[in-house]
């Protein structure tokens, strides 16, 4: 996401490690997950009744 571009402002050094967060935990597959996010297992492990757990760290995910 930040090959070759080198950032000195620290505003936009958070902006993109929270967009780099985001992609990691909810939309990039894990092959020691089994091709799941983290975010998947996070709900398949704690069970569809805790998933609001989840979400919850979703919504404050990349909080720098």
């Amino acid at each position: 996401m930040l090959e070759g571009v080198v950032v000195d402002n620290r505003q936009l050094l958070n902006t993109k490690l929270q967009e780099w967060e985001h992609f990691y935990d909810f939309d990039r597959p894990h092959t020691a997950l089994d091709g799941q996010t983290a975010y998947e297992r996070c709900v398949r492990k704690l069970g569809p009744h805790v998933s609001g757990r989840c979400q919850l760290n979703k919504s404050r995910a990349g909080g720098i």
